[in-house]
């Protein structure tokens, strides 16, 4: 295998590939695909190119033979395999370039804030607009029904900490509140912190070709959306496709206004209905979810599946975001420990 390949993960015959499409779904869907002939271990990589290619181990050697420095004498391969448990059923490495997009990717991990330590007088050094975390490698790991995705990440250079206006941070943990709330019958729930300007400050690479296209055509739309969001948001799904965003924007002032110029320039077909519960504004495809939401009835943290399967995977009490699904049931969570970015998932 090249070692400048962007992602390569190694499936054990018979692993499970649910949690693994979350992170690398090309590859799931190559393993997939391959299973259907080989039914023994089957590595697959996304090349430098863009290619996706599968191989597998017949004969005693693995095909597609790759000529080439090879990715196991890689030093960021190494180190990202070092962090993995033995015994795992998936193993996988993504680059320093692929592990900095799926940290930019994740919502309430990082956020963007003035340089406190940017030096007044930069001599001999060109002003930067963004001093950036640098991240080395990422690797992902299936032991059980646990998948964990890893991520070293450092902070920004030094001089660029002093030359630059802005600087990449961590959001800091976080006790999610909003499932005390959230009706018990939700069946797919994703709750984290909503930085300061996050649509204006994101990476639109991390974003869909399609987001990208409609940004191109409103410059404006990540502003309005940054308007309408902030503080511990929740986005959940009920039994019929009834969908909810529960969020704390910072002035609630002139949210009808910019919620129909989000719902025109996004091409939002469907009915978008919406209320307020003190700080929070409510989103929903019905009137009925909001209803639900505002109502008496249980809520997700008093619902005994809920609990039963928080319990079984152990999340912390903080951290800077939270998934709960319901079938199969599965909870979710990101952290963060110094350099070290952990995304977990626990199928129960």
């Amino acid at each position: 295998m090249p070692a400048n390949v962007r992602s390569f993960v190694a499936v054990a015959a018979g692993a499970s590939l649910d949690q693994l499409r979350a992170v690398l779904p090309r590859e799931a869907a190559l393993v997939a695909r391959a299973r259907r002939t080989n039914h023994g271990e089957i590595d697959v990589a996304e090349l430098a190119d863009g290619r996706v290619v599968a191989l597998a181990h017949e004969h005693g050697k693995w095909a597609p033979s790759v000529a080439g420095p090879h990715l196991a004498d890689a030093t960021a391969y190494r180190n990202a395999q070092a962090k993995l448990e033995d015994g795992a059923s998936i193993r996988g490495y993504l680059s320093p370039a692929a592990a900095a997009r799926l940290a930019r990717s994740v919502p309430g991990l990082l956020q963007i804030v003035q340089n406190p330590a940017r030096h007044p007088f930069p001599l001999r050094r060109p002003l930067q607009q963004l001093a950036t975390r640098r991240f080395a490698w990422g690797a992902v790991e299936l032991t059980g029904s646990r998948f964990s995705t890893l991520v070293r990440s450092l902070p920004p250079a030094q001089d660029a900490l002093e030359a630059a206006r802005q600087v990449e941070i961590y959001m800091p943990p976080y006790v999610p509140h909003l499932i005390d709330e959230i009706p018990a019958d939700a069946i797919d729930v994703t709750d984290f912190q909503v930085p300061p300007s996050m649509l204006e400050n994101i990476d639109p690479s991390v974003l869909s070709a399609r987001l990208r296209k409609l940004i191109d055509a409103t410059p404006q739309l990540p502003s309005e959306i940054d308007e309408l969001i902030g503080g511990e948001t929740a986005f959940y799904r009920r039994s019929g496709g009834e969908m909810t965003l529960i969020t704390q924007p910072s002035d609630t002032r002139g949210v009808a206004g910019t919620l129909a110029a989000v719902q025109r320039e996004l091409q939002i077909t469907v009915p978008l209905h919406h209320a307020f519960l003190g700080g929070e504004l409510i989103i929903s495809t019905s009137q009925r979810g909001i209803d639900v939401f505002r109502g008496n009835g249980v809520k997700l943290a008093a619902d005994p599946a809920f609990r039963k399967s928080v319990s079984a995977a152990g999340p912390p009490a903080a951290s800077t975001g939270f998934f709960y699904r319901a079938s199969p049931p599965t909870v979710g969570w990101g952290e963060h420990d110094g350099g070290l970015i952990r995304f977990v998932s626990v199928v129960r």
